[in-house]
């Protein structure tokens, strides 16, 4: 490869990541496509960024001796960096440096990202400020937009100036792995489920790896690496975990289910019939879209719910979808309170998703404040019997989610063949439909595919809860 290669903000973060990844980058390998949800949200930052650029043209007015410069590069030797913005004050001759995340607070990577563009632009201007430019979580819309008060700029010079020291060393390196002709010789991550490029970084993955020990922190992995374990059936017996972390190692070693019947049966005897199974689909929109909303906002468009009333009864289901633009949540909660009765446990898979929805919702409408009280106070995890080991089966593989679960404990349910079968693609189809990108030719399809996946979802959890009930028969 050339030596003439040149690193960039995105080069340098990619290192930061692994290695290996700013290699794949710099030789163009292609990586895994990008997860529906996920493109969405790069189209929902360059959004903000727009927003952003009006919001600073607009204040850089009320600053005589102030200029606002958009999207400037700069280079250091092979170092590059795109500056989003930047406000030169003539008078001082000295620069603000301004980084828009889409975010709603400043996070720990936010830091190295802006210290990468100030050890380049530090010999060259004079940087009197590095601010991070993020979204106002206490912003809440009435009306029309209001840019002046949703953003909120802060200034976080100290943190990045400490950290350029640390740029300084490491860039280098990150150059050093761009120009390297063998990509095995450059480190690989440690995240093969995030991993953009996995025949990479992990093409001799075993199918129980370290990597499926839940919670198991970097320097572990790379220890077990060390001694040259990759199989989770090679990490040896005093190697030090935490108990449900060596109990998922032993269940696969020795090829065995743990159920811990006391655990399970208390479980199951706390539920209270009516049995209700409710699964919500919602889609998070950067900017806020309907009045009372914030930045981030999580909107619930669709819930599906089935009720098994007692014992041995037939089961009933029923659903919301609002497939027309608008604010989808005043029509849901309504329906909600009619569908869902005021007594039974209203069981869910990580309930932490669905009582925070509720606790936005007591927020939005406060009049529902009581009722949704009453709600969260029913909440069941069915989760919690896979999470915290009631019952453990070692081709879960570490995972607790219910795509996971499912496949192992119900096979003849599957989401394999639903055009819309994970929630990344329920919210995009629900965005298209809500931004009018959606031709009236495919509405009714995906309106179908959307109702069809989410009542698989509570369909999953009625056929699971079975399931573990009757491991206590």
């Amino acid at each position: 490869m050339s030596q003439n290669i040149s690193i960039s903000k995105s080069d340098y973060l990619a290192y930061l990541d692994a290695p290996r990844h700013l290699w794949a980058l710099k030789h163009t390998v292609e990586q895994l496509p990008f997860d529906p949800l996920a493109l969405h949200q790069m189209e929902d930052g360059k959004r903000v960024e727009k927003l952003a650029f009006d919001y600073l043209t607009e204040s850089v007015k009320s600053r005589p001796t102030c200029q606002l410069l958009y999207q400037q590069s700069f280079s250091d030797g092979p170092y590059q960096a795109r500056v989003d913005f930047l406000i030169h004050d003539t008078e001082s001759d000295t620069y603000e440096l301004i980084e828009v995340k889409s975010s709603t607070e400043v996070k720990k990577d936010h830091i190295p990202d802006l210290a990468f563009q100030l050890t380049i632009l530090q010999n060259q201007l004079k940087v009197s400020k590095c601010i991070l430019m993020h979204l106002n979580r206490d912003y809440r819309r009435q009306g029309d937009l209001a840019i002046d008060e949703l953003f909120t700029l802060a200034d976080i010079t100290v943190e990045v100036q400490k950290a350029v020291s640390e740029v300084l060393l490491i860039r280098p390196e990150a150059l050093r792995v761009a120009q390297l002709e063998d990509y095995t010789e450059a480190a690989h991550c440690l995240k093969p489920r995030d991993c953009p490029y996995p025949d990479l970084c992990h093409a001799d993955l075993p199918e129980q790896s370290i990597y499926d020990v839940p919670r198991l922190p970097a320097d572990k992995k790379q220890a077990l690496l060390d001694i040259g374990a990759l199989s989770i059936h090679d990490i040896p017996k005093n190697f030090a975990l935490s108990e449900s972390q060596r109990r998922v190692v032993d269940c696969a070693q020795q090829n065995r289910v743990h159920i811990d019947r006391t655990q399970l049966k208390n479980a199951l005897d706390s539920l209270e019939y009516p049995l209700w199974f409710l699964d919500y689909e919602s889609c998070i929109s950067a900017i806020p879209l309907f009045d009372g909303h914030w930045p981030q906002q999580q909107i619930l468009f669709q819930y599906s719910l089935h009720k098994i009333a007692h014992p041995g009864a037939k089961l009933e289901h029923f659903a919301f979808l609002s497939f027309e633009p608008g604010n989808p949540l005043p029509a849901l909660m309504a329906q909600l309170r009619e569908d869902l009765g005021d007594e039974g446990s209203i069981i869910v898979w990580n309930k932490n998703f669905e009582t925070t929805r509720h606790k936005e919702l007591m927020q939005l409408y406060p009049q529902h404040s009581a009722y949704l009280e009453n709600v969260n106070g029913r909440v069941f995890d069915l989760m919690d019997l896979v999470s915290k080991h009631m019952y453990y089966d070692p081709r879960f593989n570490g995972r607790y989610g219910l795509k996971y679960v499912l496949p192992v404990l119900v096979p003849e349910l599957s989401y394999e063949e639903l055009p819309i079968n994970i929630g990344s693609k329920a919210s995009v189809a629900w965005w298209q439909m809500n931004a009018g990108l959606l031709s009236e030719d495919t509405m009714a399809e995906t309106k179908q595919n959307l109702l069809d996946y989410c009542h698989l979802d509570t369909l999953a959890m009625v056929r699971l809860l079975a399931f573990f009930q009757s491991v206590l028969e």
